[in-house]
């Protein structure tokens, strides 16, 4: 699995492998305590059906589907769904722009996610790229996929995968990208849309998105706030073997992102979810297990739950 990721040019919410690997160990680190405790339960992800009520870990996380909530939780009988994110650097959400007839046009699909008030602001942003942007078709103009489209009245920005990496190597696409300041609203309105109400960042912890409806402990478990960056940039929206031509191309589109600023702002959690220790003490907080239940090493990469005096053989 991880050898096919890596034979992947791009990948998409920048997730990368890492980012699946991350997802994978907080995976784990739930299989491990729901195990002991069935208020807490993984569910599986639309993008991999089962009927198991534990699951392995690719088929409950979500992988590089933009659509899915990473991680989907029953916890005390009610579902909720978990965004998770290696470190504070990884890009957060994800919006698409459009480049036709000279005017930047935010897609349909991604009109009723976006914060209105950061529409403009990133036109605006996208609008300073524009001669960039415009240095970019000239230089990809001759590919032979601009070349037949042109021939068929087509205005794309699809190019064969040869000259996307020249453009990259040559540095084209290095000025068509641009940075915008905004606050954690714009994530958070973003996550909300998939009906995603938390968030688990590497290195800092739990965190709920706008509202807390499990009503997890606060300020234990803190409102994702602080300082974010708003990233505008062309980049690679898939790629094909185009059948009239045999030659593999590369589709793109303005995608908008965003990442904190160096958690400017932003309080770390009390409660990690890729530790099995601590989400036994977030169920404690919660009530719903013992106050002296207790998490042991049984390997060097395997952890499991025991309660004092459990008489499992572990």
């Amino acid at each position: 699995m991880k050898e096919i990721f890596e034979k992947l040019d791009w990948l998409f919410e920048g997730a990368g492998w890492g980012g699946i690997e991350y997802e994978h160990k907080v995976i784990n680190a739930l299989e491990l305590v729901q195990d002991a405790y069935p208020s807490l339960q993984l569910l599986p992800g639309k993008s991999k059906q089962t009927d198991k009520p534990i699951i392995e870990a690719e088929k409950a996380s979500a992988g590089f589907s933009s659509q899915e909530p990473d991680i989907k939780l029953l916890l005390r009988k009610s579902p909720y769904n978990l965004e998770c994110k290696m470190n504070s650097e990884a890009p957060m959400g994800s919006l698409t722009f459009n480049y036709i007839k000279g005017q930047f046009e935010i897609t349909e699909k991604s009109k009723d996610k976006v914060d209105p008030k950061a529409v403009p602001l990133i036109l605006d942003a996208l609008k300073e790229i524009e001669p960039a942007f415009l240095g970019w078709m000239e230089f990809v103009k001759n590919d032979p996929v601009q070349v037949a489209n042109r021939k068929n009245g087509i205005t794309s920005t699809t190019v064969t995968k040869k000259t996307w990496t020249e453009a990259v190597k040559a540095g084209k696409l290095i000025p068509v990208n641009k940075r915008i300041p905004y606050n954690a609203d714009f994530v958070t309105r973003l996550y909300n849309k998939k009906d995603v109400f938390y968030i688990q960042i590497g290195g800092s912890g739990l965190f709920y998105l706008g509202s807390n409806p499990a009503k997890l402990p606060e300020p234990g478990v803190p409102k994702f706030d602080g300082d974010i960056l708003i990233e505008c940039r062309l980049g690679p929206s898939g790629s094909r073997i185009q059948a009239s031509t045999g030659l593999r191309t590369v589709g793109s589109t303005f995608r908008v992102n965003a990442r904190l600023v160096a958690r400017r702002g932003m309080k770390k959690s009390s409660y990690t979810l890729d530790d099995p220790n601590s989400i036994v003490s977030l169920l404690k907080a919660i009530g719903d297990i013992n106050k002296d239940t207790e998490v042991v090493s049984v390997s060097k990469d395997k952890e499991a739950v025991k309660e004092p005096n459990d008489k499992r053989n572990i």
